[in-house]
């Protein structure tokens, strides 16, 4: 058996599709994990943090974003394309520093 867990955002009206996938329930933590790198749920439950400006907290959490009280940061499902876009759009990185 794995040792390896990779805990999953599953919403309570998914958990017999994270049943179904092979996913088990961490009673301790409270989430869905798999054991497998390969289990295709990663892809649609894995969540990615954000760092959200605060002027725009109301429009990320209207693009699904949820506030992670503990670390005290903003987190989605990864690939959530329309947070990254408007992150991209709000905040663009740049490569040189302006003088």
């Amino acid at each position: 058996m794995s040792n390896v867990k990779i805990f999953l955002e599953v919403p309570f009206a998914d958990k017999e599709i994270a049943k179904k996938g092979k996913c088990k329930f961490d009673s301790d933590v409270k989430k869905w994990y798999a054991t497998s790198e390969k289990n295709p749920l990663i892809a649609k439950y894995l969540i990615a943090y954000y760092n959200v400006p605060y002027d725009l907290k109301d429009k990320a959490k209207a693009l699904g974003a949820r506030w992670d009280m503990d670390r005290k940061q903003w987190y989605s499902y990864q690939g959530n394309d329309l947070l990254i876009a408007l992150l991209d759009e709000e905040c663009p990185l740049t490569d040189s520093e302006e003088d």
